[in-house]
C-alpha cells in the first residue's frame, strides 16, 4: 500500500509536504472585511478601496511573467484595477476574490482573472496569490495590516 502511495505521488509531480499540507479554513470573506491594506513581508502590499477598486505595489514578478513585456523584467511590478469577491458556492468553501488589472507594470492593461484563494490558519486570513516560478510551485500570501504598514 505504502509502495502504491509513493508511486501516486511521483508520478503526480506533488510532494508529500503539499499533499499532506493544512493550507488553513474557508473563509467567507465580506468586503468590508476586505477594504484596508493587506501585506506580504515589508514591501509587497495591496490595498483594497471601498469604491471596488485596488492598488498594488512590488507584485511578485515570477506569478505575472506571462504578462509582462520585458524579459528580465526589472524594478519593481506595481498594478492597480478592480477587484471582486464572489461569495463560497457551498458550506466548506472560501469567498472567490478576484483582481482585473487596468494599470499593470506602469502601462495601461487589461488583465482578469487574476484569483487570490482567501483561507484562515490559527484565526489570522490571508490572501494567496499561487503561481509556478522558476524554482517550481511557489505562493505570495497577504495578510491585513492591523497598523499602518511600513
Amino acid at each position: 500500500m505504502l509502495a502504491l502511495l509513493a508511486i501516486l505521488v511521483l508520478s503526480s509531480g506533488c510532494t508529500l509536504g503539499e499533499i499532506l499540507a493544512d493550507h488553513g479554513d474557508a473563509v467567507d470573506l465580506q468586503p468590508e472585511a476586505l477594504v484596508g491594506t493587506w501585506q506580504s513581508g515589508h514591501r509587497r502590499t495591496i490595498g483594497f478601496r471601498e469604491d471596488g477598486t485596488f492598488v498594488a505595489t512590488d507584485l511578485p514578478v515570477e506569478a505575472f511573467d506571462d504578462f509582462l513585456l520585458t524579459d528580465p523584467f526589472q524594478g519593481r511590478l506595481d498594478g492597480s484595477g478592480r477587484w471582486t469577491i464572489t461569495p463560497p458556492a457551498k458550506e466548506g468553501l472560501s469567498s472567490a476574490l478576484t483582481l482585473s488589472f487596468d494599470r499593470f507594470a506602469e502601462e495601461p492593461a487589461s488583465i482578469g482573472g487574476v484569483k487570490l484563494a482567501v483561507l484562515a490558519n490559527h484565526g489570522v486570513v490571508s490572501l494567496t496569490l499561487s503561481y509556478v516560478g522558476n524554482g517550481g510551485n511557489s505562493w505570495t500570501s497577504y495578510v491585513k495590516c492591523t497598523t499602518d504598514c511600513p
